[in-house]
């Protein structure tokens, strides 16, 4: 998995296609004086606006007990879309779709370190490049792209269970895609992924393949 595309840090809202499935995602760095996690929020809100056409003041983004995984929120009720957030010290990032539920990741490669490999499966493990010496780009950039798609992956499936990361099966494709297995406890969510980069960062998008409801879940 080798990021290819760049996503804006700026707010500025990207168009992205994941196996014909579109998601839109925006990443920024948060205002004086706001929390990178409320900057995400507020990014999920702006976005979630623009697929529906509606006012950001219109929209809100909450989290849904017990799990913490967001959904949007009008006056009426929940909003016919999947929206995920994330974010990493510096910068915020979310991302929606109104045909897909998608999960969005971010990760810094400076903080991606070997003892990360724990959580990866023995496949996973021998799909990242050797490393030629200690902190080697190229490797730090697979381990952080590997675990950005685990989070990812699990937030598209949308179980609303515990993050087990060994539970979540990555299989590298092409270029910046990936396809994958979440295994819960009553049922298996497989679906695809595509990494890009933001500034320094790793940026993962997820999507299982899925029409949005009127009651905020996807089916």
């Amino acid at each position: 998995m080798i990021p290819s595309m760049v996503i804006p840090v700026g707010g500025r809202v990207s168009r992205v296609s994941i196996d014909g499935w579109i998601a839109d995602v925006a990443c920024a760095h948060p205002d004086a004086g706001v929390t990178v996690a409320g900057a995400a929020r507020r990014l999920a809100e702006t976005l979630v606006a623009g697929s529906v056409g509606v006012a950001p003041d219109d929209v809100r983004v909450a989290a849904l007990l017990p799990s913490g995984r967001p959904v949007a929120m009008s006056a009426a009720g929940p909003m016919p879309v999947s929206v995920s957030v994330s974010h990493e010290r510096t910068i915020a990032g979310a991302a929606v779709s109104s045909a897909a539920r998608v999960g969005i990741d971010i990760v810094d490669p400076l903080t991606a370190r070997s003892a990360l490999d724990a959580w990866f499966r023995n496949d996973e493990r021998s799909s990242m490049p050797l490393a030629e010496s200690p902190g080697d780009d190229v490797t730090t950039g697979w381990r952080a792209c590997l675990w950005s798609a685990k989070e990812a992956a699990y937030k598209a499936a949308s179980l609303d269970v515990p993050f087990a990361p060994l539970a979540v099966v990555i299989v590298p494709g092409t270029g910046d895609r990936f396809h994958f297995t979440v295994q819960g406890s009553l049922r298996d969510v497989s679906g695809s992924g595509r990494c890009f980069t933001a500034g320094r960062h790793v940026v993962t998008l997820a999507v299982v393949g899925s029409v949005a409801t009127e009651d905020g879940t996807c089916s």
